[in-house]
C-alpha cells in the first residue's frame, strides 16, 4: 500500500472564514479548550511564542501545551484521546499511519531542522571520524525507537557505510541518555535536543559531537484526525492563523521572543541552554513550499539560531 503525502489546503482556507466570525463565536460561546501534546524541544518555538504572546487567545482558543519528552509519547496521548492534538516528528505519524490509524498533519511548524538530531559518544584517544570510531570495536549506541533519532541513526550508519550488526543498537528514553553516557553504559547516543545537549554537558567524562546537517533533517507537525477536520475546523483555523502570527512576531520581535521562549518553556529545557543568544536554540528553515510547488520567502527573522516557518502549511495522508 502506498502512502502519500498530498497538499490539502483545508485549514489555511478556514483561517480565512473563521477570521471574520471568529470574534463573534468567542463572544457568544468563550474561548474554546484545546489540548496540544508538545515535545520538550526547541523545535516549539512557534507554539511557545503563540502561548505567551496570548495569539491562541485572539483566535478564541484556551490552549494548554503538555509536554512530553519524545514528539512520540505526545502522538500516543494522543491516540489515546488523552489529549486534543499534537505535535510530533514526521517519522511516528509516519508509522502510525502504517500502522493502521487514521490521521491528517494540519500543519508543519518547521520546515527544516540542522543538526537537531545529532550522534554524541565518549571519547576514545584521538578519534574524531564517525567511521574509524564505530568500526574501532563494537560500540553500543543509544537511541529512541520508532522516531526520528532511529531513523537518523540508520541514516548516518549507511552514510559513514558502518554496517547495523558492527554497532549494538539499543532504544532508551530521551531522558536516561545522557545518564547513561555520563555513568558510560553507552558508548553514544543518538538524540535530538534538549537531550543532546546534557549529554554534551552534564558528563564529566569527555564526549565529543558527530554532527552533520546533510544526513537527516527532523520535521515537526501538528497531527488531528480526519473527524477534526470538521468538528474542531474552528480550532484549527485558529491555531494555523495563531502560528503564523507568531511567525510575523518573531520576525520584528525577536529580544521579546526569546523571552517567551523562556517564559513558557518547561523547566527541565530550561537547563538545557545557557541564557544569552541561544536562549531559544533549535536551528529551524524559515522557507517553506507554497501548495503549487513553488518556494517562497516567509520571514526574515531569527531567534538565537532559530528559524521558525512562518506560514504553515496543510498537508493530508
Amino acid at each position: 500500500m502506498r502512502h502519500r503525502l498530498t497538499t490539502q489546503l483545508t485549514a489555511v482556507v478556514l483561517v480565512g472564514t473563521f477570521a471574520c466570525t471568529g470574534q463573534r463565536e468567542v463572544a457568544r460561546n468563550g474561548r474554546r479548550k484545546v489540548t496540544i501534546g508538545i515535545q520538550v524541544s526547541p523545535a516549539m518555538a512557534l507554539m511557545m511564542v503563540a502561548q505567551d504572546k496570548g495569539f491562541f487567545r485572539q483566535q478564541g482558543l484556551d490552549v494548554e501545551l503538555k509536554e512530553f519528552t519524545a514528539g512520540k509519547f505526545a502522538l500516543q496521548a494522543f491516540l489515546a484521546g488523552a489529549v486534543d492534538f499534537a505535535v510530533s516528528g514526521e517519522v511516528p505519524v509516519a508509522l502510525a499511519t502504517l500502522q493502521g490509524n487514521s490521521l491528517r498533519v494540519v500543519t508543519q511548524v518547521v520546515e527544516r531542522t540542522r543538526n537537531e538530531v545529532r550522534v554524541v559518544a565518549l571519547r576514545d584517544g584521538n578519534i574524531t571520524d564517525p567511521a574509524a570510531y564505530f568500526l574501532r570495536k563494537k560500540r553500543k549506541l543509544a537511541t529512541s525507537f520508532g522516531g526520528g533519532p532511529e531513523f537518523f541513526t540508520y541514516s548516518f550508519l549507511r552514510h559513514y557505510q558502518i554496517r547495523p550488526d558492527q554497532v549494538e543498537i539499543i532504544s532508551q528514553k530521551p531522558e536516561d541518555m545522557p545518564a547513561a553516557l555520563a555513568t558510560g553504559s553507552v558508548d553514544a547516543v543518538a538524540i535530538f535536543e534538549p537531550f543532546a545537549y546534557f549529554a554534551e554537558h552534564r558528563s564529566k567524562r569527555s564526549v565529543m559531537a558527530f554532527p552533520d546537517a546533510g544526513i537527516y533533517s527532523e520535521l515537526y507537525v501538528l497531527a488531528a484526525s480526519p473527524a477534526q477536520l470538521e468538528s474542531k475546523a474552528h480550532e484549527i483555523a485558529g491555531m494555523v492563523h495563531a502560528l503564523a502570527t507568531a511567525g510575523d512576531f518573531v520576525d520584528s520581535n525577536t529580544t521579546e521572543a526569546k523571552r517567551s521562549c523562556r517564559s513558557t518553556r518547561s523547566s527541565t529545557w530550561k537547563l538545557s541552554r545557557p541564557s544569552g543568544p541561544h536562549l531559544c536554540s533549535g536551528p529551524h528553515s524559515h522557507r517553506i513550499s507554497s501548495a503549487s510547488g513553488r518556494r517562497r520567502p516567509i520571514g526574515r527573522g531569527r531567534l538565537g539560531s532559530c528559524r521558525p516557518a512562518r506560514r504553515p502549511l496543510t498537508f493530508r495522508h
